[in-house]
């Protein structure tokens, strides 16, 4: 949740609220449509351990090729599935990302879109990388902090810096 929200304080009913939005919008992401590896084998071969790697797959895909699981639950699970639209829960999850942003350290520039077509995403990626996305683990610099001007280590160009300028 870290990697989702930062190491901000957030406190209240309110934050509360938002980060089990949060959590319940990231479990759908993560679980059905962000694919992992799972260890099948680790053997020992020397100084050296030599791992071995199911395919990689999503917690769904994980679930609906285990036999031990009942075969209502399959069925719930993939009309849940049919109802989900990644762009949809990507951009959830940016907003509620904005809005925990928001408690943490005031109300930022511009709200985030709603949904975004298929076609609008993709062609925002060519640009995403000038637009600068503050995602809610970004804190900004306090305006009136100072920078640092004294040295923790000695400066080994010094004697020479001089000679370094001309």
């Amino acid at each position: 949740m870290r990697k989702l929200v930062g190491h901000g304080r957030l406190e209240g009913v309110d934050a509360t609220l938002l980060l089990a939005d949060l959590h319940k919008i990231a479990r759908l992401y993560v679980n059905v449509f962000q694919p992992s590896f799972k260890l099948k084998s680790k053997t020992r071969q020397g100084g050296k351990v030599v791992k071995k790697y199911h395919p990689p797959a999503t917690a769904y895909e994980q679930l609906l090729a285990n036999d031990r699981v009942d075969v209502s639950v399959k069925q719930h699970v993939r009309s849940q599935f049919a109802s989900l639209d990644p762009l949809e829960l990507l951009s959830q999850l940016r907003r509620t990302q904005e809005e925990i942003a928001r408690l943490e350290v005031g109300p930022s520039a511009e709200p985030t879109p709603a949904v975004l077509e298929l076609g609008d995403f993709v062609r925002s990626l060519e640009t995403a990388w000038r637009d600068g996305e503050v995602r809610a683990p970004y804190k900004p610099r306090r305006s009136d902090a100072k920078p640092q001007t004294w040295r923790t280590r000695p400066d080994p160009y010094e004697e020479v810096w001089p000679l370094l300028q001309q």
